[in-house]
């Protein structure tokens, strides 16, 4: 309201210290002297520019935003989300210590198995793309790194299905079997980011490494030895490097009560939530499921974010775009006006319609041109700012700048030609009948 009545008041003032007998004397003379073009610096062709600058920078950095998301859809995160069925199992240490939790895990899977349309189950320490428990890796025959030296490793206790489950590949080595269990060697399966980061250049196979914390394979005399490397999963987040070195052992050999489960289904994976629920209660009749939803749900949750931040600078964009274009469309048609006469006068001497098309779209861009390049500065300038909220895409990705540039350049002259349209139909007596 406070613009409004400004600009009101500033065209206003002007008109009432005017000297009206000397404004009807000069008649359309005036515009002559005082004639406005589309390329001579003013205050309305300045707005027009900082218009076109901010739709830039909005328009590269929600082109970003949207990319990026679009790019983390199609990753494959390396498990099938579909017919997976997911909950969290919130047992106290108290009820169910880390000696006992492997037997009460085991009773919970049978149950688990033994619904109606329930193919496998597993468990694990927490779900893909949602993080996971790390610990200190120490390889079997290397130096014994220092202590705040040696590398973190994402740290899995999975059940025997566990891979068959989740859908993970099996690239090399043999799967869990019934042998992995306590009191018998413990064994390691590696992911493949594993592999080519700790033996790039040798077989993983038969290596042997042990961890840091309270696990059971937290000692050289207690190291477990690699027998197979799988696909890569993304067990962090999409935006926050989710491939990395995971290790997976079974939880036979050492768990928590506390664990995250799988159950992959027939169907429809909700329709066997009773069954499933009603089948662990017969083995703990006070243990809650938490979250329980399916595992496509759960990977479209963890794009919450990515998705909020592409819809609201798409958003953003797409506003100041129009914001830019009605601008600039504003500034042309009141120059224009301004010009009818000279428009007119063009005419008549035989100017063609298309060279005043021309005339007037050039001559209209030349602000949002000098917008767009100062944009396209700060747009590179401020591109590590948005540079850790996207996801296998650099802030200065020519194809979203050379997309955004013809984006504004097209909405730019389209403003354009509506009033350079109109220039055209002006009759050269109605004119020059000022005269």
């Amino acid at each position: 309201m406070a613009a409004t009545v400004r600009v009101g008041l500033w065209h206003r003032w002007p008109m009432r210290s005017a000297n009206d007998s000397s404004a009807l004397y000069d008649g359309g003379r005036a515009f002559t002297v005082n004639q406005s073009t589309l390329r001579r610096p003013n205050l309305r062709g300045m707005i027009v520019a900082v218009e076109a600058a901010l739709a830039m920078l909005l328009l590269v950095t929600g082109g970003l935003m949207i990319d990026s998301f679009a790019r983390m859809q199609r990753t494959d995160i390396g498990i099938d989300s579909s017919h997976l069925l997911t909950f969290d199992l919130r047992v106290p240490d108290a009820q169910v210590p880390a000696a006992d939790a492997p037997a009460y895990i085991t009773k919970i899977l049978a149950a688990i198995t033994s619904v109606s349309g329930v193919v496998s189950a597993t468990v694990d320490g927490g779900a893909p793309v949602t993080g996971s428990a790390s610990s200190t890796l120490y390889i079997m025959g290397r130096p014994l790194p220092a202590a705040n030296e040696a590398p973190f490793v994402l740290r899995h206790y999975v059940g025997p299905d566990h891979f068959r489950t989740m859908g993970i590949s099996v690239i090399t080595g043999r799967t869990f079997n019934a042998r992995d269990v306590a009191g018998r060697p413990r064994v390691v399966f590696i992911s493949q980011s594993a592999a080519h980061r700790f033996w790039n250049n040798e077989n993983p196979i038969g290596q042997r490494v042990w961890f840091g914390g309270g696990s059971s394979v937290n000692s050289p005399d207690s190291s477990a030895e690699v027998v197979g490397v799988v696909g890569d999963v993304a067990s962090q987040p999409l935006d926050r490097h989710p491939f990395q070195a995971d290790f997976y052992t079974p939880y036979m050999q050492f768990t928590f009560a506390s664990r995250t489960v799988f159950v992959r289904t027939v169907g429809d994976p909700l329709a066997a939530t009773k069954g499933v629920r009603r089948a662990i209660h017969m083995v703990d009749a006070e243990v809650p499921l938490i979250d329980v939803q399916t595992m496509s749900e759960m990977i479209g949750k963890s794009w919450a974010r990515p998705r909020f931040d592409a819809l609201l600078f798409g958003g953003f964009a797409f506003v100041a775009l129009l914001l830019s274009a009605s601008g600039i469309y504003a500034v042309v048609s009141y120059t224009i006006n301004q010009r009818t006469r000279e428009m007119g006068i063009r005419l008549a001497l035989g100017a063609s319609t298309v060279a005043l098309i021309k005339m007037v779209v050039r001559e209209g861009l030349s602000f949002p041109v000098l917008g767009l390049c100062v944009g396209l500065v700060i747009s590179v300038a401020l591109s590590r700012i948005i540079g850790a909220s996207l996801y296998e895409i650099s802030p200065t990705d020519p194809w979203v700048i050379l997309r955004t540039v013809a984006q504004l350049l097209t909405a730019s002259a389209l403003a354009c030609l509506g009033p350079a349209l109109r220039a055209t139909r002006v009759s050269p007596l109605v004119a020059m009948r000022g005269e």
